[in-house]
Parts: structure tokens; C-alpha cells; sequence
């Protein structure tokens, strides 16, 4: 498997941040195909923190994607109905929620 070849080629730890957490199964279950251990052999990270991340107990990043989501409707009815005239910046806080695959 490439990801145990690229380990072996650098002697570095292998580790890889995936992009949602329902990639980052498809991955896990591939890897468990090929018998790579997660994360002894390569870590793995998720992102959005999806239900799937529990089933599969994948580490996963936390990004509040239903805050993000009523807060960007909540600045965009606001600019629609005149009750702000510029659009509004605002950081949401994210978590690492730690589980087994790192």
C-alpha cells in the first residue's frame, strides 16, 4: 500500500487531515482492506464532526457548522431587511474531538 511504502521511504510518521468525516471513513474502511493499522501506521483526522465520526470513532474537528450556519443567515436577513447596511464579520471557535484514529 502506498501510504506503509511512503512510511518506509521517509522513516516519517505518516498523518493526513481529511477534508469531511464521510471521506474519512471511506478511507479508514480501505486501509482496514489492506490491513494498515489506524492510526499505528497512518493517523487520521476528519472534519465537521458528522455522526459518522462516532461510528467509526474518528478524531474530527468540531467546526459548529449549524452555528455557522443559522449565524450566516441570521447577517444576511439582517442586511436584507435594512437592519444592518455592511456586512458582518464574525470568528466561530472550533475543537478537536479526540477518539481513536490519531
Amino acid at each position: 500500500m502506498q501510504a506503509r511504502r511512503l512510511q518506509c521511504e521517509s522513516g516519517k510518521e505518516i498523518h493526513r487531515l481529511v477534508t469531511g468525516d464521510q471521506v474519512a471513513a471511506g478511507i479508514i474502511m480501505e486501509l482496514q482492506k489492506f490491513g494498515v493499522q489506524v492510526p499505528e501506521e497512518l493517523a487520521i483526522i476528519g472534519f465537521d464532526n458528522q455522526p459518522i465520526a462516532k461510528v467509526f470513532d474518528l478524531t474530527t474537528i468540531d467546526n459548529q457548522l449549524f452555528k455557522m450556519g443559522s449565524t450566516a443567515f441570521r447577517i444576511v436577513h439582517d442586511l436584507i431587511k435594512g437592519k444592518k447596511q455592511q456586512p458582518e464579520s464574525q470568528e466561530l471557535l472550533f475543537r478537536l474531538i479526540q477518539r481513536s484514529t490519531v
